[in-house]
């Protein structure tokens, strides 16, 4: 079956969730491809439209696809809409954290056929194989289906907890150098997940909500194995012409052992330079010497209130202020940049 993604949103962002999905499609058979819209309206333009139109007339989709977060989701309807007007046959899936949140606010717009809960990879191929061979769609785990007005609410499945038998992130379902070359020399970086989940309990959030919905919820923090890492980085390095990589995983420096063997094997065979995100109490001067020797240039720390005593009681982050210093300390004796992530108007 052919599956069409949109991808749309204020800049040129690899869409990652869609490439995992789009990877496992593939996989299993399906032809799958990806339009990518940048827009900075908040209502989609004529250009768009006739953009959506090209690519439902070219690629023939049976089902379009969408990773949907709150600030999109004004979009995410206006394209609905326009594809129910054009081809009232094309089923529409949302997914992603604003269906996984907000599931009967995403199900209730008359033109979203059906809304993906959590993990999409399994739920998605079960759809596409039912709508292919016309059989019952309704009681798909993950899903929440739309079937003569009636809305069939199922539950969610465990956690996919072997992440190296996933394939990787599809990067061939549109232009990816061209897409990297929308940055300049210098500035063209690839985006990686060595991980899913996070072992924190921060108050604002949505993991800790997340990890509520799995049977296996003590699984929610799942790491790739170093060689199916190191192996995906250094095919791209084979395949694009790139600068840097970007690890956005919530914390790369959880297991020092995992670390010290990823510093040797990534140094060795992709030599990249790299940042990545961190908590300050990972950030031990072994773990940053680690990422150094790995080739690391910017650690990204989440502060998110300069109030220690605020963010330990509200915010469930208690690191001190004292340990914020000196691990910024220890990455600038490492001749690491910092990079913080602050909220304002708690």
């Amino acid at each position: 079956m052919k599956v069409m993604f949109i991808n749309i949103g204020s800049d040129h962002t690899y869409p990652t969730g869609l490439g995992s999905l789009s990877a496992y499609l593939k996989k299993h058979g399906h032809t799958t491809r990806l339009l990518d819209i940048v827009s900075s309206k908040k209502n989609l333009s004529a250009e768009d439209l006739d953009l959506i139109r090209e690519g439902l007339a070219a690629f023939n989709p049976a089902l379009v696809g969408f990773t949907v977060f709150e600030t999109g989701f004004q979009w995410v309807k206006c394209i609905c809409d326009f594809i129910k007007g054009v081809d009232g046959s094309v089923t529409t899936v949302a997914g992603g954290y604003y269906p996984t949140l907000a599931p009967d606010e995403v199900i209730a717009h008359p033109s979203i056929d059906v809304i993906c809960r959590g993990e999409g990879e399994g739920a998605l191929l079960d759809l596409v194989n039912g709508l292919e061979k016309g059989a019952d769609i309704s009681r798909i785990k993950n899903l929440w289906v739309k079937v003569d007005g009636e809305v069939y609410k199922n539950g969610i499945r465990p956690l996919i907890e072997d992440l190296d038998g996933l394939p990787f992130w599809d990067r061939t379902m549109f232009d990816y150098q061209a897409h990297l070359d929308l940055s300049k020399k210098g500035d063209r970086n690839v985006k990686v997940m060595a991980s899913r989940g996070c072992p924190y309990h921060c108050t604002y959030c949505s993991n800790f909500y997340f990890k509520s919905l799995y049977s296996n919820k003590n699984k929610y923090l799942r790491m790739r194995s170093v060689d199916n890492v190191v192996d995906e980085i250094a095919s791209l390095k084979e395949n694009y012409d790139f600068d840097y990589v970007g690890f956005h995983d919530d914390n790369l420096t959880l297991f020092p052992a995992w670390l010290e063997e990823f510093s040797v094997k990534y140094r060795e065979r992709v030599g990249k330079p790299f940042y990545c995100a961190a908590r300050p109490e990972t950030c031990s001067d072994e773990n940053l010497k680690r990422l150094s020797d790995a080739g690391c240039f910017m650690v990204l720390i989440g502060l998110e209130c300069g109030d220690e005593e605020y963010r330990k009681e509200m915010m469930n982050r208690r690191m001190t202020n004292k340990l914020i210093v000196d691990v910024c300390k220890r990455l600038k004796k490492h001749g690491i940049l910092i990079w913080t992530f602050n909220m304002v108007g708690m």
